[in-house]
Protein backbone atom coordinates (compact mmCIF):
# COMPACT_ATOMS: atom_id res chain seq x y z
CA UNK A 1 0.00 0.00 0.00
CA UNK A 2 2.83 2.45 0.84
CA UNK A 3 4.70 1.77 -2.32
CA UNK A 4 1.12 2.79 -4.33
CA UNK A 5 0.65 5.78 -2.30
CA UNK A 6 4.42 6.91 -3.29
CA UNK A 7 4.13 6.14 -6.94
CA UNK A 8 0.48 7.18 -7.54
CA UNK A 9 -0.97 9.32 -5.29
CA UNK A 10 2.24 11.23 -4.39
CA UNK A 11 3.88 11.15 -7.61
CA UNK A 12 4.46 14.33 -9.27
CA UNK A 13 2.78 12.91 -12.50
CA UNK A 14 -0.46 13.01 -10.43
CA UNK A 15 0.10 15.86 -8.14
CA UNK A 16 1.11 18.71 -11.23
CA UNK A 17 -0.71 16.79 -13.94
CA UNK A 18 -3.48 14.99 -12.86
CA UNK A 19 -4.71 17.47 -9.80
CA UNK A 20 -3.20 20.68 -10.89
CA UNK A 21 -3.99 20.14 -14.59
CA UNK A 22 -6.42 18.96 -14.12
CA UNK A 23 -7.31 15.97 -16.68
CA UNK A 24 -9.68 13.98 -16.58
CA UNK A 25 -7.38 10.65 -16.28
CA UNK A 26 -7.57 11.19 -13.08
CA UNK A 27 -11.22 9.88 -12.61
CA UNK A 28 -10.42 7.27 -15.03
CA UNK A 29 -7.45 6.21 -12.92
CA UNK A 30 -9.46 6.12 -9.79
CA UNK A 31 -12.36 4.47 -11.03
CA UNK A 32 -10.09 1.89 -12.55
CA UNK A 33 -8.31 1.29 -9.37
CA UNK A 34 -11.37 0.87 -7.05
CA UNK A 35 -12.62 -1.49 -9.77
CA UNK A 36 -10.02 -3.79 -9.93
CA UNK A 37 -10.14 -3.83 -5.99
CA UNK A 38 -13.81 -4.61 -5.95
CA UNK A 39 -12.79 -7.89 -8.18
CA UNK A 40 -10.07 -8.82 -6.29
CA UNK A 41 -12.53 -8.84 -3.40
CA UNK A 42 -14.69 -10.88 -5.15
CA UNK A 43 -17.20 -8.34 -5.80
CA UNK A 44 -17.02 -8.63 -9.84
CA UNK A 45 -19.84 -7.32 -11.31
CA UNK A 46 -19.91 -3.43 -9.30
CA UNK A 47 -16.16 -3.86 -10.19
CA UNK A 48 -16.48 -4.40 -14.14
CA UNK A 49 -19.13 -1.69 -13.98
CA UNK A 50 -16.79 1.02 -12.28
CA UNK A 51 -14.20 0.23 -14.56
CA UNK A 52 -17.09 0.58 -17.38
CA UNK A 53 -17.35 3.90 -16.00
CA UNK A 54 -13.81 4.15 -16.15
CA UNK A 55 -13.82 3.01 -19.26
CA UNK A 56 -16.76 5.88 -20.29
CA UNK A 57 -13.90 9.21 -19.02
CA UNK A 58 -11.33 7.64 -21.21
CA UNK A 59 -11.37 4.28 -23.48
CA UNK A 60 -7.74 2.99 -22.05
CA UNK A 61 -9.31 1.78 -18.44
CA UNK A 62 -11.27 -1.05 -21.45
CA UNK A 63 -7.58 -2.52 -21.35
CA UNK A 64 -8.14 -3.93 -18.31
CA UNK A 65 -11.72 -5.69 -18.26
CA UNK A 66 -10.05 -8.71 -20.07
CA UNK A 67 -8.11 -9.39 -17.34
CA UNK A 68 -10.58 -9.12 -14.90
CA UNK A 69 -12.79 -11.49 -16.71
CA UNK A 70 -9.70 -14.44 -15.84
CA UNK A 71 -10.11 -12.98 -12.28
CA UNK A 72 -13.82 -14.06 -12.05
CA UNK A 73 -13.34 -17.73 -14.06
CA UNK A 74 -10.89 -18.51 -11.84
CA UNK A 75 -13.13 -18.63 -8.91
CA UNK A 76 -15.98 -20.29 -10.98
CA UNK A 77 -16.78 -24.14 -11.31
CA UNK A 78 -15.81 -26.24 -14.37
CA UNK A 79 -13.01 -26.48 -17.02
CA UNK A 80 -11.38 -23.47 -18.32
CA UNK A 81 -13.02 -22.36 -21.68
CA UNK A 82 -16.57 -23.56 -19.63
CA UNK A 83 -15.35 -20.77 -16.80
CA UNK A 84 -14.13 -18.32 -19.20
CA UNK A 85 -17.27 -18.49 -21.12
CA UNK A 86 -19.50 -17.88 -18.33
CA UNK A 87 -17.16 -14.89 -16.66
CA UNK A 88 -16.86 -13.51 -20.21
CA UNK A 89 -20.83 -13.58 -20.71
CA UNK A 90 -21.66 -11.98 -17.72
CA UNK A 91 -18.92 -9.08 -18.01
CA UNK A 92 -20.25 -8.38 -21.16
CA UNK A 93 -23.59 -8.37 -20.20
CA UNK A 94 -22.39 -5.57 -17.28
CA UNK A 95 -19.91 -3.59 -19.69
CA UNK A 96 -22.65 -3.04 -22.13
CA UNK A 97 -25.72 -2.33 -19.93
CA UNK A 98 -23.24 0.41 -17.83
CA UNK A 99 -22.03 1.72 -21.59
CA UNK A 100 -25.13 2.25 -22.46
CA UNK A 101 -26.86 3.69 -19.85
CA UNK A 102 -23.28 6.19 -19.47
CA UNK A 103 -24.24 7.36 -23.33
CA UNK A 104 -27.73 7.78 -22.98
CA UNK A 105 -26.68 9.75 -19.53
CA UNK A 106 -24.50 12.00 -21.75
CA UNK A 107 -26.59 12.14 -24.79
CA UNK A 108 -23.68 10.99 -27.01
CA UNK A 109 -24.59 8.32 -29.87
CA UNK A 110 -21.38 5.98 -31.37
CA UNK A 111 -19.56 9.13 -32.77
CA UNK A 112 -16.81 8.99 -29.96
CA UNK A 113 -15.67 5.84 -32.12
CA UNK A 114 -14.85 8.28 -34.86
CA UNK A 115 -12.94 10.78 -32.39
CA UNK A 116 -10.62 7.83 -30.83
CA UNK A 117 -8.00 8.63 -33.65
CA UNK A 118 -7.48 11.82 -32.48
CA UNK A 119 -4.74 11.28 -30.04
CA UNK A 120 -2.69 10.22 -33.14
CA UNK A 121 -3.02 13.55 -34.24
CA UNK A 122 -0.81 14.36 -31.77
CA UNK A 123 3.46 14.86 -32.34
CA UNK A 124 5.09 14.65 -29.48
CA UNK A 125 9.19 12.95 -29.15
CA UNK A 126 8.11 11.95 -25.63
CA UNK A 127 6.29 8.92 -27.48
CA UNK A 128 8.88 6.31 -28.03
CA UNK A 129 8.08 5.46 -31.24
CA UNK A 130 6.80 8.81 -32.44
CA UNK A 131 10.77 10.04 -30.91
CA UNK A 132 12.25 7.30 -32.33
CA UNK A 133 10.59 8.48 -36.20
CA UNK A 134 11.71 12.01 -35.73
CA UNK A 135 15.32 11.09 -34.70
CA UNK A 136 16.05 8.14 -37.74
CA UNK A 137 13.88 11.16 -40.04
CA UNK A 138 16.77 13.82 -38.41
CA UNK A 139 20.13 11.24 -39.49
CA UNK A 140 18.75 10.64 -42.70
CA UNK A 141 17.82 14.22 -43.28
CA UNK A 142 21.50 15.07 -43.16
CA UNK A 143 22.11 13.51 -46.87
CA UNK A 144 19.19 14.95 -48.46
CA UNK A 145 15.24 16.63 -47.96
CA UNK A 146 12.95 13.91 -46.80
CA UNK A 147 9.30 14.10 -45.09
CA UNK A 148 9.22 13.32 -41.38
CA UNK A 149 5.95 11.56 -41.24
CA UNK A 150 6.66 8.41 -42.74
CA UNK A 151 9.68 8.01 -40.42
CA UNK A 152 7.09 8.78 -37.73
CA UNK A 153 4.15 6.28 -39.30
CA UNK A 154 6.22 3.66 -39.90
CA UNK A 155 7.76 2.76 -36.09
CA UNK A 156 4.45 4.00 -34.88
CA UNK A 157 3.17 1.19 -36.82
CA UNK A 158 5.45 -1.58 -35.55
CA UNK A 159 5.09 0.01 -32.02
CA UNK A 160 1.36 -0.86 -32.47
CA UNK A 161 2.10 -4.04 -33.56
CA UNK A 162 4.24 -4.89 -30.61
CA UNK A 163 1.89 -3.25 -28.20
CA UNK A 164 -1.17 -5.90 -29.43
CA UNK A 165 1.46 -8.80 -29.25
CA UNK A 166 2.34 -7.91 -25.39
CA UNK A 167 -1.33 -7.14 -24.52
CA UNK A 168 -2.51 -10.49 -26.41
CA UNK A 169 0.48 -12.43 -24.24
CA UNK A 170 0.01 -10.95 -21.00
CA UNK A 171 -3.51 -11.55 -21.38
CA UNK A 172 -2.95 -15.21 -22.07
CA UNK A 173 -0.79 -15.81 -19.27
CA UNK A 174 -3.49 -13.68 -17.15
CA UNK A 175 -5.41 -17.23 -17.29
CA UNK A 176 -4.92 -17.95 -13.72
CA UNK A 177 -6.87 -15.20 -12.45
CA UNK A 178 -6.05 -13.55 -8.71
CA UNK A 179 -3.46 -11.08 -7.90
CA UNK A 180 -1.45 -11.86 -10.97
CA UNK A 181 -4.01 -11.12 -14.02
CA UNK A 182 -4.22 -8.05 -12.03
CA UNK A 183 -0.59 -7.40 -11.88
CA UNK A 184 -0.89 -8.46 -15.89
CA UNK A 185 -3.49 -5.73 -16.42
CA UNK A 186 -1.10 -3.04 -15.12
CA UNK A 187 1.85 -4.35 -17.35
CA UNK A 188 -0.34 -3.91 -20.35
CA UNK A 189 -1.66 -0.47 -19.65
CA UNK A 190 2.17 0.78 -18.77
CA UNK A 191 2.25 -0.88 -22.25
CA UNK A 192 -0.30 1.24 -23.87
CA UNK A 193 1.07 4.42 -21.81
CA UNK A 194 4.45 4.02 -23.74
CA UNK A 195 3.86 2.58 -27.29
CA UNK A 196 0.56 3.92 -28.61
CA UNK A 197 0.30 7.24 -29.94
CA UNK A 198 0.90 9.95 -27.93
CA UNK A 199 2.25 9.71 -24.51
CA UNK A 200 2.44 12.09 -22.07
CA UNK A 201 3.87 11.81 -18.78
CA UNK A 202 0.66 11.05 -16.38
CA UNK A 203 -0.43 8.35 -19.13
CA UNK A 204 1.82 6.22 -16.65
CA UNK A 205 0.16 6.55 -13.87
CA UNK A 206 -2.59 4.06 -15.95
CA UNK A 207 -0.09 0.93 -14.80
CA UNK A 208 1.46 2.24 -12.01
CA UNK A 209 -1.77 2.68 -10.19
CA UNK A 210 -2.28 -1.05 -10.68
CA UNK A 211 1.29 -2.43 -10.52
CA UNK A 212 2.29 -0.21 -8.08
CA UNK A 213 0.18 -2.46 -5.37
CA UNK A 214 2.28 -5.47 -6.68
CA UNK A 215 5.72 -6.23 -4.98
CA UNK A 216 8.97 -4.16 -6.32
CA UNK A 217 12.45 -4.34 -5.86
CA UNK A 218 14.46 -1.58 -4.25
CA UNK A 219 16.32 -0.49 -7.75
CA UNK A 220 13.28 -0.43 -9.74
CA UNK A 221 11.39 1.60 -7.42
CA UNK A 222 14.19 4.08 -7.24
CA UNK A 223 14.19 4.15 -11.48
CA UNK A 224 11.02 4.61 -10.80
CA UNK A 225 10.58 7.53 -8.48
CA UNK A 226 13.32 9.26 -10.53
CA UNK A 227 11.33 8.97 -14.01
CA UNK A 228 8.13 10.54 -11.90
CA UNK A 229 10.25 13.56 -10.80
Amino acid sequence: MSVALWLVVASPMTVIHLVGGPHNDLLMVGLLAMGVLLVLNRHHAAGIALVTLGMAVKATAGVALPFLVWIWAGRLEGTLARRFVRAAAAGVGVVAVVFAACMVAARVNFGWIGALKAPTLIVNWVNLPTGLGELTHSIVSWFGDVPEQPFVNMFRFVAVASLLVIIVVQWWRARGGGADAARRAGVALLAVAILAPPTLPWYLTWGLVIFGATPWKRSWMAFSAGLAC
